[in-house]
């Protein structure tokens, strides 16, 4: 974006000089540059700019020092109209997260990264040598060898001929996973003549078409809508995992074993036996990471081109970090030595440094860049603090006044350039807006961009100096963008229905999924699904029926009971649960009805200080984010009383909504409440609320048990008087003796942990004064649509920019482990909550933990202490007085502490996804990598479910089901608090979604204005057997839960617009349709004429079809039958065809003229109504 910076630098250094080799072909000695923190991702891209033939390796202290040089590197490097995903922006080469001499199982995001990396090292011609950035640690890991990498590597072009047994077997032995979808990198498929595959060298997954065994297509697609995208002529394919088990691999595990079985025979040296077998019979990928010292020979540094230049970040410091690396690697051998986990010649995973440099390329050039004493490098930077302005926009502004006289450049990089644009043009400064700078600016010019740097610098150069700005110097601000991740919108339900799963039918209840079967008779052949009810009978329903089907979820672990059919027993539930659905609804219109008939204060705009205000917020906003804001405040400036539920996961942004809210009321005058239902909230909103509104004329206080009784009296006389403007505090507030001078805005943090009487005082409010409800727990989308217009609701379901994926870990409960883990975690001046779920015996590992860290300070936690005594102990943890808390799931919601960044979590079979999905979430809040380590007893043999369990929190991709199902649970269990006790029992009576169904059609009936409680459930559409074949054969779609989800979606089809589209998408995924499939779409189509049509059902017997109409033809029989032509006979309701050559063409002809017929007789009776 800045690569018109670059130039300004690129005079200084005479790189091709002196970086060429003598003529006795020796590499020079490194140089060293003096470069300032703030300028190094500059002077780095100046490097690589001036060097355009030299890959670059950067070489950084730590991994999150890497991950940060990247993004600032970006800045300069990165273009918009990049044509591959590393021709010119930098790569992050992380640092595995596996801890030496362990066995856990890595995280699949990680491992991409770094063979993606690879890749680019390795390069396509066409690409031009990447600039890759790793961490100490990155660069000592044993990784696969280039050589190994380059022979499990392949690039497929079109018109090149294959056998698909032989490629799945060669990317089996690349370590790709076959799958019946392929999702994610490492993963592939095939289906008939189509195969898919996902290489982590690649931005998206590829899709295969052959012809016969010739490649005829090659296309890359959407994971997410599983649609082509665009052609490519060829696909190169890297290995899919780190280690790859070849001959060669195989002759080490064997003489290593054969090694340590000389030696005294002992459960370690079995069990190792037993992993290395199951490594080269089956590939288990699960236990790679441990054994990789073993099979791993390569080093980042082979993969270099010739000539790299390698830029080491503050050398000294590297020594010294290399140094500590290797302590604590040996330290822990010694100790797995010792305790029997490994043989004594049992591999390291890490490089001596030593060893590694020996791969460094004869022709490539060390640089150092270094902050410590300045001027004695090669070359020094002469670069300045950037000068710090804090909000004070006339200094700011005398500041650039001054600069541009001297004929300085200055560059603002801020996320505020309009606002800047705006405050420059007040005092005649010209500034010019651009998203990017190709060409160096002018001398005495200003440039604005909105893109983030975290820190600014002056560069002093001989024809002036290069002044550049950022939101640090300006705001005091360190916002910072990230790429995203794509979040993903699957089809729930069929997709991952399996035999054994509740169903619920519309028309016949509850019922247990058996599986589908193949239906061949005389009237032609379709797949049914089998569900099974009370006293073992069963339903078989059509696959083009499949809309009357709907999943069984409802809050709370029970099982529901199966619907007995042939009774009424279902259309009294489902009555009862219609007319619950339909009180909730006339309750909620009613307190709609009266809010909006309610005086309230109307609350002035926005305001300059309010703008102010929210551009000091620390983070970037995500668009659900400042679509609740606007809402909100949208809202408060309505003449009736606010009553807005705000919903995100804890740390989505819900704290800033009201923090804005509550600043706007401020500025009327008007007092503020914020409620919380536990001291320790109440204490983290006062502070966050205090540091905010700091600079502005707002007085903020808490009320809680932390306060004396004098300090209590003293609070409520100044809300009293009006001398407190935000006052924060448990329900402490609610007590009679709390009077409010002016009170008019009421926020509630998580009301559904609020008591009967609380709430009760809550609706008392809402009558009164604006009230903002958070709450943490989502809502699923269909409650809130069926919702939407009888109360205000905002849901932030996109985690902030600066959130990373949680790194996860399964692993077996090791003290050495623990100590590691932790120690890490102290190492970088963060906090770890250690999970333990048993009350009992929590102070053990308290104790365990003191003793294998001494001097640690850890506290416990758990729900049975005094409230008081908590309380205390999470003060103490969120004011970083504490190391490491010990507490039991009592941190599953509502606690926010960013410096806490790893999580372990003692026996986690005993818990559930959703739980463990939400404690994981606990960290990782910072803008530091968040590690959760989830730990099984040693040695013990888990459960099928718990096991499954622990695989979907480790693919916490959002691709995988893993998290949907989390979210799912989380979703109901957050409608049954939304909703209440009472509507959750008629939600578990027929299950969620039918039970949203209900409440949105009872929303719909109140705001059509009918009065009534009848059903308005979607009518049944024409029912279609006709003597075809119309199904899709197992060939054609193996998997089965991605057949039902293609059946359910064809059963939603209402128009051939969708049906085309539907069509178009099973050609592209599965290949061209075969007849059976064709045929199945034919009978849609018929489905749609006939609904249009009127038409009731349309069967055949062995020599007709026969069409039966909703309403009789009368008087207009004949002209029907005229209309229709001699191909048909036209009765009262019947219409009759016969069975000859071409009857489905005739079929679909006699329904369109009958739907044209349909509306020329309506228009006519209109016209005649018309006239009378």
């Amino acid at each position: 974006m800045l690569r018109g910076l670059l130039s300004l630098l690129t005079g200084l250094y005479k790189y091709e000089d002196t970086l060429a080799n003598d003529e006795h072909g020796i590499r020079p000695t490194a140089h060293r540059i003096d470069a300032p923190d703030a300028a190094r991702a500059l002077t780095i891209a100046s490097l690589s700019a001036a060097n355009p033939d030299r890959c670059l390796l950067v070489v950084t202290k730590r991994p999150e020092d890497a991950r940060s040089l990247t993004d600032e590197l970006s800045i300069y490097m990165s273009h918009p109209s990049s044509p591959t995903p590393y021709n010119q922006n930098p790569i992050l080469y992380p640092s595995s997260d596996l801890i030496p001499f362990e066995k856990q199982i890595g995280d699949d995001e990680v491992r991409n990264a770094r063979l993606s990396a690879l890749a680019a090292l390795l390069g396509c011609p066409e690409s031009r040598p990447p600039v890759i950035v790793t961490s100490l640690n990155g660069l000592l890991q044993r990784i696969i060898s280039r050589e190994e990498f380059q022979a499990h590597s392949q690039v497929l072009r079109v018109g090149e001929i294959v056998h698909v047994r032989t490629l799945l077997d060669t990317w089996t032995a690349m370590g790709y996973t076959i799958d019946v979808a392929t999702e994610t990198p490492g993963s592939a498929s095939s289906r008939g003549g189509i195969i898919d595959i996902f290489s982590p060298s690649a931005i998206r997954p590829h899709r295969i078409e052959l012809l016969g065994d010739t490649i005829e297509s090659i296309r890359q697609y959407d994971p997410i809508s599983q649609r082509s995208e665009r052609n490519v002529e060829s696909l190169y394919i890297v290995p899919a995992q780190e280690t790859i088990i070849s001959s060669k691999a195989t002759r080490t595990a064997e003489q290593f074993l054969s090694r340590i079985r000389n030696g005294p025979t002992t459960t370690t040296i079995d069990q190792i036996a037993s992993d290395l077998r199951m490594l080269i019979d089956y590939g288990d990928n699960e236990q790679l990471g441990f054994y990789s010292g073993l099979f791993n020979t390569g080093t980042l540094l082979e993969y270099l081109p010739l000539g790299s230049l390698l830029i080491l970040d503050e050398p000294q410091q590297l020594t010294q970090e290399t140094k500590d690396i290797h302590d604590r690697s040996s330290t822990r051998r010694k100790t797995k030595i010792d305790e029997g986990t490994i043989p004594p010649d049992f591999p390291s995973p890490l490089w001596d440094w030593h060893d590694i440099t020996k791969s460094i390329d004869p022709t490539s050039a060390q640089i150092h860049l270094t902050a410590m004493e300045p001027g004695q490098g090669d070359y020094t930077l002469d670069v300045l603090p950037a000068p710090l302005f804090w909000g004070r926009m006339d200094d700011f502004v005398s500041d650039v006044k001054k600069r541009m006289g001297q004929g300085d450049r200055i560059v603002v990089m801020s996320k505020y350039t309009v606002r800047l644009e705006e405050i420059l043009r007040e005092y005649d400064i010209g500034a010019q807006k651009v998203d990017e700078l190709l060409s160096p600016p002018d001398r005495g010019s200003v440039t604005l961009i909105p893109i983030h740097s975290s820190e600014g610098f002056i560069l002093r150069l001989s024809n002036g100096s290069l002044v550049v700005l950022t939101d640090k110097e300006l705001f005091r601000q360190t916002k910072r963008q990230v790429a995203r991740r794509r979040s993903t919108v699957r089809e729930a339900f069929l997709s991952e229905l399996v035999p054994g799963n509740f169903v619920v039918h519309i028309d016949h209840g509850i019922g247990r999924f058996m599986g589908s079967k193949q239906v061949k008779d005389s009237l032609g052949e379709k797949e049914y699904l089998t569900i099974q009810y009370a006293e073992g009978d069963q339903l078989h329903v059509p696959s083009d029926s499949l809309d009357r089907l709907s999943p069984y979820s409802a809050p709370g672990e029970g099982t529901p009971s199966l619907t007995r059919l042939g009774t009424l027993e279902w259309h009294r539930i489902k009555e009862r649960a219609r007319k619950a659905a339909r009180d909730m609804a006339e309750e909620l219109l009613e307190l709609y009805a009266r809010r909006q008939l309610s005086d309230g204060f109307s609350f002035s705009p926005d305001t300059s200080w309010q703008r102010e205000m929210e551009d000091g917020f620390p983070y970037i906003e995500t668009r659900e984010q400042l679509q609740a804001i606007s809402e909100v405040k949208l809202g408060m400036e309505q003449p009736h009383p606010l009553d807005h539920l705000v919903c995100g996961d804890v740390g989505y942004g819900k704290t800033e909504v009201a923090l804005r809210a509550a600043f706007k009321a401020i500025q009327d005058g008007k007092q503020v409440a914020m409620l919380c239902p536990t001291t320790i909230l109440a204490q983290q909103h006062f502070a966050s609320f205090t540091e905010r509104l700091a600079p502005f004329p707002a007085f903020v206080d808490v009320l809680s048990r932390f306060r004396t009784t004098t300090e209590c009296a003293a609070i409520m006389e100044a809300l009293r008087d009006g001398n407190i403007d935000v006052v924060i505090g448990t329900h402490r507030l609610l007590q009679k003796d709390v009077k409010f001078k002016d009170l008019g805005l009421l926020i509630i943090d998580d009301e559904q942990r609020f008591g009967v009487a609380h709430k009760e005082k809550f609706k008392e409010l809402r009558r009164e004064v604006d009230v903002l409800t958070l709450t943490a727990t989502p809502i699923p989308r269909t409650l809130y649509m069926a919702l939407s217009g009888l109360r205000d609701m905002s849901t932030i379901q996109t985690p902030p920019e600066l959130r990373q994926p949680v790194r996860t870990f399964v692993s077996e409960v090791d003290d050495s482990l623990i100590h590691d883990v932790i120690s890490r975690e102290l190492e970088r001046e963060g906090q770890v909550f250690f999970l333990h779920n048993r009350v009992r015996d929590i102070d053990k590992w308290a104790n365990k933990i003191r003793e294998l860290i001494p001097g640690i300070r850890v506290a416990v936690g758990h729900g049975q202490m005094p409230e008081d005594d908590l309380a205390k102990v999470m003060a103490a943890f969120l004011n970083r007085k504490l190391d490491v808390l010990v507490c039991t799931t009592i941190i599953e919601a509502g606690v926010d502490i960013p410096n806490a960044n790893t999580i372990i979590v003692h026996r986690p079979e005993l818990l559930g996804l959703s739980q463990m999905y939400q404690l994981r979430g606990r960290v990782g809040r910072g803008t530091y990598q968040g590690y959760a380590y989830f730990l099984v007893p040693k040695g013990s043999s888990l459960t099928e479910k718990a096991t499954n369990r622990l695989k979907a929190i480790l693919a916490h991709q959002e691709l995988g089901s893993g998290f949907r199902l989390a979210m799912k649970d989380l979703e109901i269990r957050g409608a049954g608090n939304l909703l209440g006790s009472e509507q959750s029992g008629h939600m578990a009576a027929v299950g969620f979604d039918l039970y949203s169904r209900l409440l949105e059609e009872a929303v719909e009936g109140l705001r059509s204005g009918d009065t009534t409680n009848s059903p308005a459930e979607t009518p049944p559409r024409a029912v279609v057997t006709l003597p075809i074949k119309a199904f899709i054969p197992a060939e054609y779609v193996s998997d089965m839960p991605q057949r039902l989800l293609l059946y359910q979606r064809l059963s939603r089809i209402r128009s051939v617009e969708q049906l085309d589209v539907l069509r178009e998408e099973l050609q592209d995924r599965f290949g061209q349709l075969p007849q059976e499939v064709a045929s199945l779409f034919y009978l849609v189509t018929v489905k749609l004429l006939a609904d249009a049509a009127g038409v009731e059902s349309i069967t055949s017997d062995r020599s007709c079809f026969i069409l039966r109409l909703i309403a009789s033809t009368g008087g207009a029989r004949g002209a029907l039958n005229s209309y229709l032509g001699r191909s048909v006979q036209v009765g009262d309701k019947l219409i009759k065809g016969k069975l000859e050559n071409n009857w489905t063409t005739t079929l679909t002809s006699v329904l369109k003229d009958l739907t044209r017929f349909r509306y020329k007789a309506l228009e006519l009776m209109a016209g005649l109504q018309g006239e009378d």
